[in-house]
């Protein structure tokens, strides 16, 4: 199967436009990559300080309000 992967590579990368195309698609792979990661810690980030306020929110009612 790898046999098969190489030669088709070989094949492609004769053409003229295949490898600025095959460049082109590893920098969007990357830059969506990059995108979730940034949207996971964006994510991440509402959420501590959601829990954080809620957690001074309960501290300052007291026992009394739980």
């Amino acid at each position: 199967m790898f046999r098969r992967v190489a030669r088709a590579f070989r094949f492609a990368v004769r053409e003229d436009e295949f490898l600025p195309v095959l460049s082109a698609g590893a920098v969007l792979y990357q830059l969506i990559g990059i995108g979730i990661v940034v949207e996971i810690l964006r994510r991440l980030g509402f959420a501590f300080v959601t829990v954080r306020q809620r957690e001074r929110t309960e501290k300052r009612a007291g026992p009394a309000e739980r």
